[in-house]
């Protein structure tokens, strides 16, 4: 590619009913009119011709040659088309904006980096099958909202630091992120990161909810620790085939189908002190606790309370207190969790 575009972080918004304020770097320009101050001084984004080419006006007041653009724009009143151009062509996104709107690049196959360290917030479906897009640094961001990423299918590095809420499939089906590490992150919405199959290491310290269907179907988990998270929803981690080990600390509540089709989930371990209610008996439905090969570990006095509880009394004899937590046959105590 001859030409690239980046944002130059002029707006506060990128994206969304935000102006959009650009710098293309193109190929030499030709002989072009003398720019009006005027066209400079405002938010429209010009398209002229001149010897069959097409030049853009940026708002620095500079003409600039437009590569393979065939819908012309007269004086920017079809800001749309214009705006349309200039996101396919995008492929770095590095701006001083405050927030990132909806729609801002939605379906932009060529973006590849994202670099805005100061926006706060990423509106639904901001980035939204940009399937080109391989990096993404948003480290003041606290929020992303539905499906803003949803579809990124080649993104492997995500930097979110400061993240309190991911919304719901905000990540879904990004098949290359294989570490999520939000130690912020306080709310993980419904299929957050569903169908995430190279995941295989998540960082979530501070969440307090994990809801419906977040996590299923990522197939390269191998362990779940959740500190803090006292709320598990139905099919949170259903079909993570290969997740051997969950630990569980604050669990007030395991929904329905929670590890359902869990195969190779031997171990759980449930800290909270008191008995953990909700789900069903379906909730480790196709693991190996419930095929009588693995072993539920809650706290000494309230093993007797859990093997009688509704939800637990059928795996009755696979529950056992922390202490006689074992790793190849040594029995360890789960209390240390460094032996985990």
């Amino acid at each position: 590619m001859a030409y690239s575009v980046k944002y130059t972080g002029e707006s506060h918004q990128l994206g969304g009913s935000a102006k959009h304020f650009v710098t293309v770097y193109a190929d030499t320009t030709s002989d072009m009119p003398t720019p009006d101050p005027a066209w400079a001084a405002g938010s429209e984004l010009l398209i002229s011709e001149n010897g069959g080419q097409k030049y853009l006006l940026t708002n620095a007041g500079a003409w600039v040659k437009v590569p393979n653009f065939t819908k012309a724009a007269e004086g920017g009143d079809d800001s749309g088309q214009l705006d349309a151009m200039i996101e396919r062509s995008i492929t770095e996104v590095n701006s001083n904006a405050k927030s990132v709107g909806e729609y801002a690049f939605y379906k932009n196959s060529a973006v590849n980096t994202v670099d805005v360290p100061s926006a706060t917030s990423i509106g639904s479906y901001a980035f939204y099958d940009c399937t080109g897009l391989t990096s993404v640094n948003l480290p003041s961001a606290t929020s992303v909202e539905t499906d803003a990423f949803k579809g990124c299918t080649s993104l492997s590095n995500v930097n979110l630091p400061s993240m309190q809420n991911v919304g719901r499939e905000a990540f879904y089906g990004c098949t290359a992120v294989n570490t999520i590490n939000l130690p912020s992150a306080i709310s993980i919405g419904s299929y957050a990161f569903k169908g995430c199959t190279g995941l295989t290491s998540v960082n979530l310290p501070s969440a307090t909810s994990v809801e419906t269907y977040a996590f299923d179907g990522c197939t390269g988990i191998t362990s779940v620790r959740l500190p803090a998270a006292n709320t598990l929803g139905t099919y949170a981690f259903s079909y993570c085939e290969n997740i051997k080990t969950a630990d569980l600390h604050a669990a007030k509540s395991i929904g329905a189908y929670a590890f359902y089709g869990c195969k190779s989930l031997e171990t759980l371990i449930i800290r909270t002190d008191s008995l953990c209610s909700g789900g069903s008996t379906t909730t480790l439905s196709y693991t190996k606790i419930k095929d009588g090969e693995g072993y539920v570990y809650v706290p000494a006095a309230l093993v007797a309370t859990y093997k009688a509880a509704t939800i637990w009394k059928s795996i009755s004899s696979q529950i056992r207190a922390l202490e006689d937590y074992t790793v190849d046959g040594t029995t360890t105590g789960a209390l240390d969790e460094s032996k985990i």
